[in-house]
């Protein structure tokens, strides 16, 4: 799991306890000790202790002792700034793109054992979306800074689809390869690398 993710979901589970929040309410008038706690939430010392641990290992709690007395305040900053970073639009567009891009990879993986033997493609799924997979499957196979004949194309394909034409009409069809005026040259389009790059 990312640590952007394991971070979100620990402030989340911080948060989603009743409990805890109640112990973070009190915390945000004033610093308090477990047994004040206790008795203002109505749970054992224990119990409170067990929560507290919680906030103070995100470091939304800190402590200082004072005689045998130990003190628990809430870390205010530390509440805003971790929020912020896991609420900012960034942080979470982020964490979007890790989950949607592990989902793709996953599909990609999926349609390559079904529609593939090995290195070889046994058949073109009827679905777009699936074709698209073994198409840029197909043209990670080319080289970026190369110029391609037509008879290269054919020699690149030929032992993962026998039909070859099809397989470069696609490429070129979603603009993962370019061609030439004349038709007789071939390369893969310098401006769709990332995206090309980007999945199995």
């Amino acid at each position: 799991m990312p640590a952007e993710v394991a971070t979100l979901v620990a402030f989340f589970k911080a948060l989603a306890d009743t409990t805890r929040l109640r112990i973070v309410g009190l915390l945000a008038v004033e610093e308090r000790s477990v047994d004040e706690i206790a008795t203002l939430v109505d749970v054992r010392p224990p119990t409170v202790s067990h929560h507290l641990s919680k906030l103070k290992k995100l470091g939304l709690v800190s402590v200082r002792s004072e005689g045998n007395t130990r003190w628990y305040r809430l870390e205010l900053d530390a509440v805003e700034k971790l929020a912020r970073e896991v609420l900012a639009g960034d942080g979470l567009t982020s964490i979007g793109d890790e989950v949607e891009a592990a989902a793709e990879d996953a599909y990609a993986l999926k349609v390559m054992q079904t529609f593939m033997e090995g290195e070889r493609i046994t058949q073109l799924p009827r679905q777009w979306r699936k074709k698209l997979v073994l198409v840029r499957y197909v043209a990670q196979q080319f080289e970026a800074d190369r110029t391609y004949s037509e008879a290269e194309i054919k020699a690149v394909i030929a032992p993962i689809y026998p039909d070859h034409v099809t397989l470069r009409r696609l490429m070129i069809d979603v603009k993962w390869m370019l061609r030439d005026k004349a038709g007789r040259a071939y390369r893969l389009n310098p401006e769709r690398l990332a995206e090309l790059r980007g999945s199995p």
